[in-house]
């Protein structure tokens, strides 16, 4: 039976951040997704809708402390978009910082 992993909205904006933890495999598309798209997978979230899966696979290697990196395997615009709207600057009400 295959290893399933959840990860809560938190923990998918954190490794978006860190960007060490999850890679980009080579045969994924680009971001795509408009705005509008964003919202809306947002808005399924909020409702409590279901917004899918990621496939993720995790890397034969590990950084210098032993954590070791996955690739997104399925899920790169779904994920984008959770840890963009969870980054700090979106909700930040300082009108200096980009929003």
């Amino acid at each position: 039976m295959e290893n399933i992993i959840v990860f809560n909205l938190e923990e998918i904006s954190q490794r978006k951040k860190e960007n060490r933890k999850v890679e980009i495999s080579t045969f994924q598309r680009g971001l795509v997704w408009k705005p509008r798209q964003i919202e809306l997978l947002w808005d399924s979230i909020l409702r409590g809708f279901p917004i899918g899966a990621f496939t993720l696979s995790e890397s034969d290697t590990s950084d210098n402390n032993g954590n070791k990196s996955w690739y997104l395997m399925d899920g790169q615009q779904r994920f984008y978009a959770i840890g963009l709207g969870l980054e700090d600057s979106v909700w930040n009400d300082n009108k200096d910082e980009p929003k």
